[in-house]
């Protein structure tokens, strides 16, 4: 996850959790006991340590919850669109959404997405059945 999440450059202000914020002290704490690198999940009640990739969920940005979030030195951040982008599986710098898209919206789409590596796979195997019927019949 190294590669895909950079905790080496100051992310955009509004991803990082403002003092005050209803959720940031319950984030901190669960920090302070795990790991350096691990990822962290606000669920409806608790905050959950994922040392591998977090599931990306379809109600991601829907009500504050569910988007993962890490500690880097300007404070607690919830994970760039990018990053999450690149974690469901698609290359970096991709353009997916129309402009305009809002962030919620775009973190939603991408938890319903499927890895495209996983659908091409898929697809492959789908095709390469079809054609052994074909030669079966």
């Amino acid at each position: 996850m190294g590669e895909i999440v950079d905790r080496s450059r100051k992310a955009a202000a509004e991803e990082y959790l403002p003092e005050g914020n209803r959720y940031r002290e319950m984030i901190a704490a669960e920090m302070a006991g795990g790991a350096a690198d691990s990822l962290y999940q606000l669920r409806r009640s608790y905050v959950r340590e994922k040392r591998e990739c977090p599931t990306l969920t379809a109600n991601m940005g829907t009500g504050g919850h569910n988007v993962p979030f890490v500690k880097d030195r300007w404070g607690i951040r919830r994970l760039s669109i990018a990053e999450v982008a690149q974690l469901q599986g698609f290359e970096p710098g991709e353009d997916l959404f129309p402009e305009g898209t809002p962030s919620n919206e775009q973190y939603r789409l991408l938890g319903n997405a499927v890895c495209p590596k996983l659908a091409k796979l898929v697809g492959e195997r789908c095709h390469e059945a079809l054609l052994e019927l074909e030669d079966g019949s």
